[in-house]
Formats: structure tokens, C-alpha cells, sequence
């Protein structure tokens, strides 16, 4: 619209931009919005809430290892989950997928998905572990949707989002690249050599 902004912008209702702007100095991949603020990630090292009249820092946790690809709050917005190719979040070492506090980023180490790191060997070997590409929780807030991505690593997971045990899993022929809830279907959008969609009922 005309403003300067880097990689992150709010717009009014009637489509002007605001002053909002909390600067990013790298790409942005994720962004949530929540009643404690914004929050974002992306290829910068780390994860941030950010004030969302403002854009101020509320608080901000670092990553190694790779990019935050998708973020997701639960209802009620207990929990932040956050999915990517990061190897640790904070002090915590989590491949591919954590949950944490909204208000303070903390990490809650008895969520663990038991992700598959990257093993590091080969052509592929720095993103052939699990990522979490995309993510989702139900509206009765019993399921985590995780859309995985990674090479080697195509698969729809439903998770238990308390302790990120699997409840159940599909194989699909690539990269999950979306999903939404449909009444008790979930659909899942992927990229792959025979076909565009894959559907399952609610288990």
C-alpha cells in the first residue's frame, strides 16, 4: 500500500495499513493471531509475540537447526503449538514440532511427538526428518492436526495434544501442504505424483 514494512504489516477493516509494525528481519513463514498479541516465525531463529496495537516484543525464543514453518493456538489458547525443521527451541531439544506457553514461550517438555530428526547423511540428510509443515487443533480441542512434511517424511498425524502421542496416522505421497475440518471429515491437500486430496473420517 505504499508503506514501508518488513515482512509484516496489519491492515484496518477497510483495508489501509496501520502503524502496527514490529519489523522482521527475516522471512516470515507462520503468523497467529491471539488475544496476548501476534505471533510469528519463520527462517529467523526464532519464535515472537508481539504486541498487536503496538507491535513491541512481548517475549521471544530462539530455535537451531532450521525454520518455523506453521503455528497453530488451541482453543482457549492454552497452549502454542509450533512445527518446522528446528532441531531445539529454547533450552529444549524438540525436532520438528513443540508445544509452549502463550504468554511466556516456555516450552512444555511433557509434549513430546517423538518426531524423526534429520538424519544428516546423504543428498538429503539436512531435511529427511519429520517436519511440522501444518497445523491445526480441533475445535473441542482433542486433537492436533499435524500436517508433516520433510523428504521421506509424507504423512497426516492426529495427535493427542497434551502429550503428542499418535492417535492415529496416514501415509500420503507427499508433503501435506494443508488441511481443514469439514462437519466429521478431515481433507488433506498434499503434492505428489497421483493425485490433489485425500479425505478421512473423524477417528
Amino acid at each position: 500500500g505504499g508503506f514501508a514494512r518488513n515482512r509484516l504489516a496489519a491492515l484496518s477493516p477497510t483495508f489501509t495499513v496501520t502503524s502496527w509494525d514490529p519489523v522482521s528481519s527475516s522471512k516470515v513463514r507462520a503468523v497467529v493471531a491471539g488475544a496476548a498479541g501476534i505471533y510469528y516465525g519463520g527462517d529467523g531463529a526464532a519464535v515472537r509475540l508481539v504486541n498487536a496495537t503496538t507491535g513491541a516484543g512481548v517475549w521471544s525464543q530462539t530455535l537451531t537447526g532450521g525454520s518455523v514453518r506453521s503455528l497453530a493456538l488451541s482453543p482457549g489458547e492454552t497452549a502454542l503449538y509450533v512445527g518446522g525443521l528446528f532441531e531445539t527451541y529454547g533450552t529444549l531439544t524438540r525436532h520438528g514440532l513443540i508445544k509452549a506457553n502463550p504468554l511466556t514461550g516456555a516450552p512444555d517438555t511433557a509434549f513430546n511427538a517423538n518426531f524423526r530428526a534429520d538424519s544428516g547423511v546423504g543428498p538429503g540428510g539436512a531435511y529427511d526428518g519429520e517436519a511440522g509443515n501444518v497445523l491445526q487443533v480441533t475445535p473441542d480441542g482433542n486433537r492436533l492436526l499435524v500436517g508433516v512434511a520433510g523428504q521421506g517424511s509424507d504423512v497426516f498425524k492426529v495427535l493427542n495434544p497434551r502429550t503428542g502421542s499418535v492417535t492415529w496416522l496416514k501415509v500420503l505421497p507427499g508433503d501435506t501442504q494443508a488441511h481443514a475440518i469439514v462437519g466429521t471429515t478431515y481433507i488433506v491437500g498434499y503434492h505428489n505424483k497421483g493425485g490433489s486430496t485425500s479425505t478421512a473420517p473423524y477417528p
